[in-house]
């Protein structure tokens, strides 16, 4: 799917995190579809933006 993975055990109420790093949104997704559909795991999908992403969000935002 022309993703990059990487995988870490964390202590708390996870018991691991992923990172993908997709093409776009889509193929994210899709990925998660493809892992949670085994049934063997349960995912959470959150959004990350980099921060050329963050600054592109912000720059029209008004100056209070």
């Amino acid at each position: 799917m022309d993703c990059e993975v990487e995988y870490f055990l964390v202590n708390g109420y996870y018991d691991s995190a992923v990172i993908v790093d997709a093409p776009d949104e889509q193929t994210a997704k899709q990925l998660e579809l493809a892992v949670s559909g085994t049934g063997t795991v349960t995912t959470e999908f959150q959004r990350a933006w980099d921060d050329s992403e963050l600054e592109e969000l912000t720059e029209e935002i008004p100056e209070p």
